[in-house]
């Protein structure tokens, strides 16, 4: 199905949602489970692979998340979307895949409390990246 023809409250629905969802469900079905099992070692290593379809493990993808990914990937008509669990998964994955040794990094001092501690402690001290704090002032009008 085409989705970019949809409006965007449809879209936000229906976009993503092309395969018969398991069990006969008619909404996507929350996957709780941090691991799926094969029926061997063979066909486990085809999809950890990306030979075959499937999934391995939750903190990956599951079925469920990947609904999710491809809705915000056809509302944002970007050529991808990657969601995390947590705020903090999505800092850090973002900091440690584009810093390299020697890079500054520019942040307000208010941080939240995690990252915080990744621009003070890991960034600096394992990856020698140094952070630059920009102190902002405030006015507040009351």
């Amino acid at each position: 199905m085409d989705f970019s023809k949809l409006k965007a409250g449809t879209a936000s629905v229906w976009a993503g949602e092309t395969d018969r969802f398991p069990h006969g469900s008619h909404t996507v079905p929350v996957f709780n489970t941090v691991t799926f099992a094969y029926d061997d070692i063979d066909e486990w290593y085809e999809v950890a692979k990306e030979v075959k379809n499937g999934y391995i493990y939750s903190r990956n993808t599951n079925p469920t998340v990947q609904v999710l990914e491809k809705k915000i990937r056809i509302l944002e008509k970007a050529g991808a979307a990657i969601s995390f669990s947590t705020g903090m998964a999505a800092i850090s994955n973002t900091l440690f895949s584009l810093l390299r040794p020697g890079d500054r990094v520019v942040s307000i001092k208010d941080t939240y409390g995690g990252t915080s501690m990744i621009f003070l402690e890991y960034l600096k001290h394992l990856f020698g990246i140094l952070l630059v704090l920009k102190i902002v002032k405030t006015s507040s009008r009351i």
